[in-house]
């Protein structure tokens, strides 16, 4: 730390410490006083006990700024350190104001200081954005120039301190600045009222959109219904038709296999399996010739040996047609049965694809509703908050602030000059002419 900020540490601490001056001992009693009238006349107003405590708190709230503001040059004058203690009234009650009064010390060079004095911030709704006095000031002054509109946020706070404006210009008498600023206040309102008036279409537009919208929902909610019923019929002819053909197709294979059957038991089936072995045809031969030689013993010989032969014959070619028959069969079925799985395969393809296709059709009708359904959301939503600010804008501006009931209150009780006032500016002059007459 330098020497020369250890030295201004010390001056500000031993500033501190000192006792307060004669001159800010008598504006402490001042403060007090102040505190113990107002809160005298507060209690004095029966008509208006609420009104009237809050104003004189309000009231004392002002003279304490002032009087700190006092302090504050009467530093600069006495060379005092830039610091003050805080001045705060001795056995005085709450104070119901936007803040507990509690004057704080102000810098010479602090512009928010400043502007905290001479700037009165709207505080009767903390829902507000709260604007400064010059803020407000200098949109009026965009207003009376420029036409320009100021944001709504600030319509109200900006009406109240034209009325502020008006208000005091009424109670210093100065008519011509109050009928002035009445003027602009009826055309500031005027302006509000043309934004209302340029409103209204919208909201009808946005209330026909809506309604619009709710149509469509609704037409598209029965063509849903139409299109399902459609499709239902649609599927349900498909799987009737198919299960004719299917019913069609066991007909015919009913109808092969009974040809199948009618094929076996026929002399061109049959005669693969009937050919006797060479073996016994030469038998019979045999037979024949001892027939015909008339040697009929041989003959009866022979034929029995062939005729068991040929029943051994006769037994082993039907095991083989048998089997052939089987075999034949079995192939037959299977491919009857192949042919029924491939047709309930194409069918059944062609009943997913038709479902697919329905389910594609609902998807889009789906996305199309929920977007209508959006919507209307958003379109109700903005015809509401438009609606909500119609009604906001359309409502009259709040009420001036407390203390203004307050002065015309005041203003109208108070009493008219009975004395005119008279100042004697150049008394030099009257006395050099008394003293040297020409």
């Amino acid at each position: 730390m330098s020497l020369g900020t250890a030295s201004l540490e010390e001056e500000y601490i031993s500033s501190e410490n000192q006792e307060l001056s004669p001159l800010q001992q008598s504006v402490e009693e001042r403060i007090a006083m102040i505190i113990e009238a107002n809160l005298a006349d507060s209690y004095n107003h029966d008509n208006d006990e609420n009104d009237s405590s809050i104003y004189s708190n309000r009231r004392m709230f002002e003279m304490t700024e002032v009087t700190e503001t006092h302090i504050g040059s009467s530093k600069d004058s006495l060379q005092t350190s830039n610091n003050l203690p805080k001045i705060s009234p001795k056995n005085s009650p709450s104070i119901n104001s936007p803040s507990n009064v509690s004057p704080k010390s102000t810098s010479k060079n602090s512009p928010k200081s400043a502007a905290s004095k001479t700037s009165s911030r709207s505080n009767y709704d903390d829902d507000y954005i709260k604007y400064s006095d010059e803020e407000l000031e200098q949109n009026l002054q965009l207003f009376i120039t420029k036409k320009k509109v100021p944001s709504f946020l600030m319509r109200d706070q900006l009406v109240d301190y034209i009325k502020r404006k008006s208000l005091d210009a009424l109670i210093d008498e100065n008519y011509d600045e109050a009928a002035k600023i009445d003027k602009i206040l009826i055309e500031l309102q005027n302006a509000f009222k043309e934004i209302d008036e340029a409103n209204s279409p919208d909201l009808e537009s946005q209330k026909n959109k809506a309604q619009m919208i709710e149509n469509r929902i609704a037409s598209l909610k029965n063509q849903q219904n139409l299109t399902n019923q459609q499709w239902e019929k649609r599927i349900n002819d498909f799987k009737e038709k198919e299960q004719e053909k299917i019913e069609i197709l066991q007909q015919n294979h009913q109808k092969e296999r009974e040809k199948f059957e009618e094929d076996c038991q026929s002399r061109y089936f049959l005669s693969k399996f009937s050919k006797p072995s060479t073996q016994l045809l030469q038998l019979r031969r045999v037979q024949k010739s001892y027939a015909l030689a008339h040697d009929f013993e041989a003959a009866k010989s022979v034929k029995a040996q062939a005729d068991l032969l040929q029943i051994e014959e006769t037994k082993i070619a039907q095991r083989k047609a048998m089997n052939s028959v089987k075999v034949n069969y079995l192939q037959l079925v299977e491919k009857q049965q192949r042919e029924i799985d491939c047709y309930v395969q194409n069918s059944e393809r062609k009943l997913f694809e038709l479902q697919q296709e329905r389910e594609r059709q609902q998807n889009v009708d789906s996305k199309v509703m929920n977007q209508l359904g959006k919507k209307l959301v958003e379109t109700k939503t903005k015809k509401n908050s438009r609606i909500a600010a119609s009604s906001l804008l359309s409502t009259p501006t709040k009420l001036p602030p407390l203390t203004a009931n307050k002065r015309i209150a005041e203003y109208r009780r108070s009493p008219e000059k009975t004395q005119l006032e008279l100042k004697l500016t150049d008394l030099s002059s009257i006395f050099a002419k008394a003293k040297h007459p020409k």
